[in-house]
């Protein structure tokens, strides 16, 4: 029987490529100011089984999104999409907040503003681990930590240090 799903985590799936950076950002910050956690492929280290630990991952997630934004669109709502973000950045942190509505939600121009400081640090993150790659895992965990502390900041929620 698999796991029951983190009622916070999500599952992402968007293309790993340069065209899609800047959406891949706006993802992790909207998803980490509306307290979710998301999860990439990436976190799963490659071998034989790969692709069964890469299904375990998205069974333990309650929500997954499969970003498909550069695929000719298909619908069934007369060619139109819902949710679609237009392929910016802000559309992507407008739709995030459409769809999951919380209780104490994030601005979205609040959220844009940590997503400017977020993208405008992915060049020193990416040195500090000599990567030119922010899709490798532990440039994700860094964007997601980054992300996660600002948010923390910006709702003051809770303490951004935590006593051990």
């Amino acid at each position: 029987m698999p796991p029951l799903p983190d009622p916070n985590s999500i599952f992402l799936n968007a293309p790993y490529n340069e065209e899609f950076m800047s959406l891949y950002v706006a993802y992790i910050v909207g998803l980490r100011q509306l307290n979710l956690v998301p999860h990439l492929a990436s976190e799963i280290p490659g071998g034989d089984r790969r692709l069964n630990n890469i299904c375990k991952l998205i069974q333990c997630c309650r929500y997954s999104v499969h970003d498909l934004s550069r695929e000719e669109a298909s619908s069934d709502l007369n060619g139109t999409d819902p949710n679609i973000h237009h392929g910016t950045a802000v559309g992507v942190l407008r739709e995030l907040c459409n769809v999951f509505r919380r209780s104490v939600a994030p601005t979205v121009p609040g959220m844009v503003a940590v997503y400017r400081f977020v993208h405008g640090n992915l060049d020193a993150i990416l040195h500090r681990h000599g990567s030119t790659n922010p899709y490798d895992r532990s440039e994700f965990v860094e964007l997601c930590w980054l992300s996660k502390t600002l948010a923390d900041l910006t709702h003051n929620t809770k303490p951004v240090v935590q006593s051990l």
